[in-house]
């Protein structure tokens, strides 16, 4: 994209840890296909399917993480960057200043609808003519429904949490989808989405802050980003 681009590692003491739950990325991905793939599982367009879910518009993923919508949150991204996406094929890279050419932009309000949607991934641009992937996303994080459910404690849940939600919408900037739109039509509680789960409310979250094998999978077969 014509970037002179650093990759960037933020270590913060955060006095809490993400539990572990696997060790290697799978190669391949399990049943259902809950990724949009226009060489494969999904060949229309990104306005045809799951409300404009799409993929990245190539295999450089630039991010530039706008700090002035709370630590905890930005935190939250750099981690789920650093120690999840980043074992994954895609090459993410961050920025510290918005380029025109910049991927993906994550920020946050507290304009969040009553509820527990924590936040909201947008395509605002397409790829043109084709529509098969996403130039430029805008990902917002609903802070006053994060801080209302209680994932702003500083505990290993809170982290989680947090880490859970920035995985998922960062997952949407990839392609990856809820289970119930998947191909075959998987559960959005499956266990195998990990990050890519959907809860209606928090009392059966259990948070699952990493990508797993089955996301990681479609990311590193799709022709889209290899």
């Amino acid at each position: 994209m014509g970037l002179s681009q650093v990759r960037r590692t933020v270590r913060v003491g955060v006095s809490v840890a993400v539990t572990m739950a696997w060790i290697a990325f799978a190669v391949t991905p399990a049943s259902g296909g809950n990724i949009f793939d226009p060489n494969s599982k999904w060949p229309g367009t990104c306005e045809q399917h799951s409300g404009g879910t799409c993929m990245g518009d190539n295999a450089l993923h630039t991010v530039y993480v706008d700090l002035g919508y709370g630590t905890q949150m930005a935190i939250a991204v750099w981690d789920t960057l650093n120690l999840s996406y980043d074992t994954t094929s895609v090459n993410i890279q961050s920025t510290s200043i918005m380029h025109g050419s910049t991927d993906v932009y994550y920020g946050g309000d507290n304009s969040g609808p009553p509820g527990a949607n924590f936040g909201v991934t947008t395509c605002l641009d397409y790829n043109a003519p084709s529509n098969k992937a996403c130039q430029h996303w805008h990902v917002k994080f609903y802070l006053n429904n994060i801080s209302s459910w209680n994932y702003t404690q500083n505990t290993t849940f809170g982290y989680n949490a947090r880490r859970h939600i920035a995985c998922h919408e960062t997952g949407h900037t990839l392609g990856l989808m809820h289970g119930s739109q998947a191909t075959p039509t998987m559960s959005d509680l499956a266990a195998a989405i990990y990050c890519m789960q959907t809860h209606p409310a928090p009392a059966p979250f259990v948070p699952a802050p990493l990508v797993g094998p089955h996301n990681a999978g479609h990311l590193n077969t799709s022709t889209h980003y290899n």
